[in-house]
């Protein structure tokens, strides 16, 4: 009997075929047909069976060889459930693979990715945690190749787009209060994020609020929190957290400045109630933590108070009382005439010049411009004065007395 070797069908080539194994002197019938040299027999249908015999030189024949071609093996069509998704940023993939054919098997490669956590591998069920790599969304493209009875079937792809949560971001703040907790200036919690493209949930202290805005105006001391849900992809943020405290404005202010004619001219402001966030500042200049201020010049000045936080505005003025220790009449519009500074306010003031024999020069006002150096309309020589200043203080009449140059 001869000795049949078949080549069955596969997923790519429909038909079968089969090779004798031939022996010196014998001719083969293949299916009854006449006996020939012919060794192989191809484009056998699937699923079809055939018959072989052997002739020897003498005329003897051979039992026979049958042969049956298998049917052609089906190639395995991936498919995937979903296989266009959407996740948001830190979920899992979970893409699950499926074919045709049971017992396909799947392996995948990654085509393209910018994103992390996407790697080749295989099984029935694609889980992996996705992460975008910025604030854009991003992508994964997976190729999957199906192959069952060593058929390969033809590779799907399947997209995946990551998308980022949303981050908003709220930041500590104060509000500002009166002397009866009634809030005189609100705190304005804004995310960031746009109120066309997002959702959001806010509570204070762990209660939900009723507004949906991207921006929150809090009136009351506490902890505030804000969710945000994008309105397109459906990915929700984390919690975004601030504290809002609360500051009490300053109500009043109280100025005061040292005595008159002073070595050292002081400014002392008191503000109630008290509150260690108060600044303080003279004449515009820069804010202070101090309330007191030394070395003032003569003259009126400007207090002015605020805080840290914003929450005061108070202002006050004061006079500080003192005289300059000389003067120069030269008519170059610099120390020209002599008087007190600070007293303007006190009309009823008066000052009395002398030599320095005691002689008596000349009464001047406070309000006025002053002595010009000049008794008589004649200049008076370059040399020390002496003045008597009576004025009131702390609503007691008081004289201070002492002396000054006239500088030629």
């Amino acid at each position: 009997a001869p000795t049949l070797t078949p080549i069955q069908p596969t997923c790519s080539i429909a038909t079968g075929s089969v090779t004798i194994t031939g022996v010196a002197g014998e001719t083969y019938s293949f299916n009854l047909g006449a006996y020939s040299a012919t060794l192989t027999y191809s484009g056998l249908a699937a699923g079809s069976s055939h018959t072989v015999t052997a002739k020897n030189a003498v005329g003897c024949i051979s039992a026979v060889s049958n042969i049956t071609t298998n049917t052609q093996p089906a190639t395995p069509i991936a498919s995937a459930s979903p296989n266009l998704e959407s996740i948001c940023t830190g979920e899992n993939s979970n893409i699950t693979l499926s074919s045709t054919i049971a017992g396909t098997t799947f392996n995948w490669t990654v085509v393209e990715t910018n994103v992390t956590g996407a790697t080749p591998g295989s099984g029935s069920t694609i889980s992996q945690t996705l992460h975008t790599t910025g604030n854009a969304a991003g992508i994964v493209i997976y190729s999957v190749a199906p192959s069952t009875n060593e058929c390969t079937g033809n590779p799907i792809q399947i997209k995946v787009t990551v998308s980022p949560l949303p981050s908003p971001i709220i930041t500590d703040g104060v509000i500002c209060t009166d002397q009866l907790g009634s809030t005189i200036r609100s705190y304005i919690l804004n995310t960031g994020l746009n109120n066309s493209m997002f959702d959001f949930a806010w509570s204070f202290n762990g209660n939900p609020l009723a507004p949906t805005e991207n921006i929150y105006e809090a009136t009351l001391a506490g902890e505030y929190a804000v969710i945000a849900t994008n309105i397109l992809t459906g990915c929700i943020s984390m919690q975004a957290k601030a504290i809002v405290s609360e500051s009490q404005a300053g109500n009043t202010i109280a100025v005061t400045a040292s005595e008159a004619f002073n070595d050292n001219p002081q400014i002392t402001v008191v503000v109630s109630p008290a509150n260690a966030a108060y600044l303080y500042q003279l004449d515009g200049q820069q804010f202070q933590n101090s309330n007191l201020f030394s070395d003032v010049v003569p003259g009126l000045h400007t207090i002015t108070v605020g805080d840290i936080n914003g929450c005061t505005n108070l202002t006050a003025q004061v006079h500080i009382i003192n005289y300059p220790k000389y003067f120069t009449p030269n008519g170059d519009g610099i120390h020209d005439s002599w008087n007190i500074v600070g007293l303007e306010t006190q009309p009823n003031a008066t000052i009395y010049i002398y030599d320095r024999y005691g002689k008596f020069i000349k009464q001047i006002s406070p309000s006025a411009e002053g002595w010009n150096g000049t008794f008589n309309s004649t200049p008076m020589p370059g040399t020390d004065y002496w003045f008597t200043a009576e004025y009131m203080e702390n609503q007691q009449k008081r004289t201070f007395k002492s002396h000054f140059s006239l500088k030629r």
